[in-house]
């Protein structure tokens, strides 16, 4: 049997096509919320207040630059001390006599050092070198070092690093990518 489009209308009435209305708006909501929740927040969006993220949402992650991070190296009398660990800025002020100016861990202020916490190589130079090289069991120490951050009592999240491991809209970038490709296949083998 065929129906035609307006049968199908008159039958569906105005208050079909206001319903339909209703649940596309109310998708298109949701979406919304779901992409805005997902997504780091862009720098401005903290305010840079100069106090190290402390944003009116504390749960609020933000997107850093280097040259931001840069600033943050605890070199200043009492300044806020931040590092980067594949890409993700924490604030380790509190262990200040660990990272601090003249510190053993002081090469980890102020940028993103990961390969230094498995080459031992504590320099500028060793924290340039490319994670390719390594071991991938050498990758699971840097991940194990990043969620110590990440769970630490006294170290905070602070954002997302611009550059290698997120791009400009905080989202991985291909060699984040394949950092955890190359984990997920030495799992798989174990």
């Amino acid at each position: 049997m065929h129906i035609s489009s307006n049968s199908n209308n008159k039958r569906m009435g105005k208050c079909g096509g206001f319903w339909l209305t209703k649940v596309i708006i109310l998708l298109l909501a949701a979406t919304t919320i779901v992409l805005a929740s997902t997504t780091p927040p862009a720098k401005d969006d903290c305010g840079d207040d100069g106090s190290g993220g402390d944003c009116s949402n504390p749960d609020a992650l933000r997107l850093i630059t280097e040259e931001e991070l840069s600033q943050y190296d605890g070199i200043a009398p009492k300044g806020t001390i931040w590092i980067s660990v594949l890409g993700e800025v924490f604030d380790v002020t509190g262990g200040r006599e660990y990272y601090g100016e003249g510190n053993s861990y002081h090469v980890f202020a102020g940028r993103d050092a990961s390969p230094c916490f498995v080459t031992g190589d504590f320099t500028v130079e060793g924290g340039k070198k490319s994670l390719d090289e390594l071991d991938v069991r050498k990758l699971k120490e840097i991940e194990r070092w990043r969620d110590f951050y990440k769970t630490h009592e006294v170290y905070k999240p602070v954002g997302f690093l611009h550059g290698k491991y997120y791009d400009e809209n905080g989202k991985p970038t291909y060699d984040l990518d394949l950092f955890n490709q190359r984990l997920a296949t030495f799992r798989k083998k174990k």
